[in-house]
């Protein structure tokens, strides 16, 4: 039988004010992001090419948004566009 897990490389869970973002890496090229509001409900998801310096800056100021206060930065982080 084929096993269809994939290995994760990296997980990390950020708390804030009740919010929580989670942070996974499942290769050397692609880092998740899901964020869930303070009463637990998904709010979005995104997913950063680290090795491309644009996304690599953009997942920076995504947790430091997210670090320095996820409701007055929600608005900010959901118009995040990870440019290609």
């Amino acid at each position: 039988m084929e096993n269809n897990t994939t290995e994760v490389v990296f997980k990390e869970k950020k708390y804030n004010e009740g919010w929580v973002l989670n942070i996974v890496k499942n290769n050397e090229t692609v880092l998740t992001t899901s964020l869930y509001n303070d009463s637990g409900t998904f709010v979005e998801l995104k997913a950063f090419n680290i090795k491309l310096e644009n996304d690599l800056e953009m997942f920076r100021i995504y947790i430091k948004w997210f670090e320095d206060n996820p409701v007055k930065n929600l608005q900010k982080m959901l118009k995040l566009k990870i440019r290609k």
